[in-house]
Order: structure tokens, then sequence, then C-alpha cells
């Protein structure tokens, strides 16, 4: 049984897997994956009668994504395949979004917004045979200057497009589609498929050297400048 987990937003979830979904569990978390991804995998194990050790396998959505919300779910997938001495594969989460809408006759362009600034865009096309060719390279770009970032005639889908629909709208862009997002299942699902198959062709990554794909520096926070501090006369003769 193969365990997909996707950390990498924040709608994220879990599905275990064996030749087709066994059950699913998805969740919204504003800040804070930690609280949520053990008792969630927990029920999901629990309640379809399994154990932690029928876990063979597991797929991880790499990224892009949150900074914090991406190491949440590698240093779950990275303990548990330790613990288990069982195989991971990484699969990209932009990857994963749009292998759900594989057999289109359009390119496939999944959406995912990292912050109120920023989002990450792929662009994939995924014929009939599952054949996957990558149009370019996953980039992320600002959330205002989106729309002459979107490739002409294709699919646009992720949840991404929640929040911007509206504006791509207004845009003059000739045979863009826009698919509405719902939840994280056909990510988690596309996930569990791609690992799947990535696992069959001999392709684990190793858990030691598997890193998050993010796409972008982290937004640190300047430090407060420096401040003069006057000691009074008993600190001064302490010093």
């Amino acid at each position: 049984m193969l365990l997909a987990i996707d950390t990498s937003t924040k709608h994220a979830g879990l599905l275990l897997w064996n030749s087709g979904v066994i059950a699913s569990t998805w969740w919204y978390s504003k800040y804070n994956h930690t609280k949520h991804v053990i008792p969630e995998l927990e029920k999901l194990i629990s309640e379809n009668n399994f154990q932690v050790a029928d876990i063979k396998a597991i797929a991880l959505a790499v990224g892009p994504g949150s900074f914090s919300a991406l190491r949440v779910g590698f240093s779950i997938a990275k303990g548990l395949c330790i613990a288990l001495k069982i195989p991971l594969t990484g699969i990209s989460t932009l990857l994963a979004e749009a292998y759900s809408y594989r057999g289109t006759s359009q390119s496939i362009c999944p959406l995912i917004s990292l912050n109120q600034r920023t989002i990450a865009l792929g662009h994939f096309v995924i014929d009939k045979s599952n054949y996957i060719t990558t149009i370019q390279p996953e980039i992320v770009v600002p959330t205002d200057k989106l729309p002459q970032f979107l490739p002409r005639g294709s699919m646009v889908c992720g949840e991404g497009t929640q929040n911007l629909k509206s504006m791509i709208d207004d845009v003059s862009i000739p045979e863009i589609s826009i698919v509405e997002y719902c939840n994280p299942y056909r990510r988690l699902k596309s996930l569990a498929q791609l690992g799947n198959s990535k696992l069959e062709a001999g392709l684990a990554d190793d858990p030691k050297t598997l890193q998050p794909r993010y796409l972008r520096e982290p937004n640190i926070t300047k430090p407060n400048p420096a401040k003069l501090i006057k000691l009074g006369k008993s600190q001064k003769e302490l010093m």
C-alpha cells in the first residue's frame, strides 16, 4: 500500500493507494499543518483497518509551495521511510495538479498561489498515453502580472485559480479555459499514480537527499536596527 502525502499549500491531504484509491482525507490549514497530519494519518489508517506497518511506499509532493508547509510533509515522509525502511519518491506538486487533466487536447497550465504577491505555474502536455512533455520549466511570477505569463490555448487549473478567475477573465487571452478548483483530491490521486509509476520503474529517491522545490528565496524579516542602551552606574560596575 502506498501513502501519498501533500502538504505543499494550505490545502493539504493524504491518500492510500493500492492499484486504486483506498481512502483519502484533506483539510485546509492557514498556518499549521503540524497539528493535522499525524492525527489525520492515524484516523485514515485506523478507520480503514490498516496499521502503519502496512504502508510499503510513500509518494510525496515536493513543491513548489509554502516553505513551512512543505517542511512538515518532508519531515513526516522521511521519518516514516527511514523507520519503516520503505521507498520514497518525490513528485512536483504542479505536475500532480496537471496530471489529473491528462488526455485533454489543450496544454495544461497548473497554478499554485505561494502568497499574495507570487504564484507558481507550470506548462505541460500530457497525452492519452500519459506521456508527459514539459513545455517550459516551472516558474514563479508576480500575481498581478499573471495574465501575461499564461500560455495561449492552455487549460488553466489548480488552486491558484481560486482568487484569480475574475482577473484572468478580464484579460483577452485567446482560447484559455479555466477549471474551477474544488479540493485537493484530484491532486492527491495524481500524486499517488505518478509516485506508483515512478517506483515501479525503480526511480525511488533517497530520503536523506530529497529536497523541497521552493523555486524562490524565503521571505526573511529584516532584523530591527541596533539600539544604544544607556547604562546606569551599577551596570557599568558589573562589566
